[in-house]
């Protein structure tokens, strides 16, 4: 039987194969609130609004919600630390279908810094959160449409505002994040698309000089253009129409 602990462990072998830092905190296996946990439903991330790491806060508690507070705590300098393998008081009440304690994951990222700072900026381990994530992910074989923001899975609306930094960015970031130490494919900036744009439009200019010359193959010069662009396929159709 697959336990919390083993993906957890899962999770932080692929972030050790993808250059992060991570430890334990002892006792992090066996630590939890004495309730049920079935972690399916997503994953929540936070942020402690505190400028330096309180790992013995997200352990032990506060003095209004007794500990741990999440599973994972991701340091200032990008380092993550297993927390727990249990439930944890993370979530609190949750929107319908939304991760909950008893039903999601949860990190506690440090930050951000200063307390009002927003953004990527705002937190000197973003990038480490990111690839984090994104190996959770890939240890949990979960889409990154199990991302949460805890401002996004609170109830009511409005009522958190952690993490501080724009969500469906960060899912971006770490739907492309590549853990496998590869390139990852980037967006395609203005210069891509023109060259893209001007490459089709005189691949079709061509192919159609070809044909009203009576010629019996449209076969694109090769040294030119090393693929055939097929300017009457279907699939291209669309990309005819903006070009023509």
């Amino acid at each position: 039987m697959v336990t919390t602990a083993d993906r957890m462990r899962k999770a932080a072998n692929l972030m050790v194969s993808a250059g992060l830092t991570v430890k334990y905190s002892s006792g992090w296996e066996s630590r939890g609130r004495p309730y049920s946990f079935h972690p399916t439903v997503g994953f929540v991330d936070h942020h402690t609004a505190a400028t330096s790491d309180i790992d013995n806060v997200l352990i032990n508690g506060r003095s209004d919600l007794p500990g741990p507070l999440c599973h994972w705590a991701l340091h200032k300098n990008g380092d993550w630390v297993l927390i727990a393998a249990g439930y944890a008081n993370h979530a609190g009440e949750s929107q319908q279908g939304a991760p909950t304690n008893s039903s999601g994951w949860g990190c506690e990222a440090t930050g951000p810094i200063p307390l009002d700072g927003y953004g990527p900026g705002a937190f000197p381990n973003y990038n480490s959160y990111v690839t984090g994530m994104a190996c959770i992910l890939e240890a949990e074989k979960w889409g990154t449409s199990k991302i949460w923001g805890h401002k996004e899975s609170c109830y009511p609306s409005g009522r958190k505002i952690d993490p501080s930094f724009h969500m469906p960015d960060f899912r971006a970031k770490v739907e492309h994040c590549s853990i496998s130490g590869e390139d990852e494919d980037l967006p395609l900036n203005d210069a891509d698309k023109k060259w893209i744009r001007q490459t089709i439009h005189d691949a079709i200019y061509y192919h159609n000089l070809v044909v009203t010359s009576g010629g019996s193959n449209s076969q694109i010069n090769k040294d030119t253009y090393p693929e055939y662009f097929d300017g009457h396929h279907p699939s291209n159709q669309a990309i005819i129409d903006q070009t023509s």
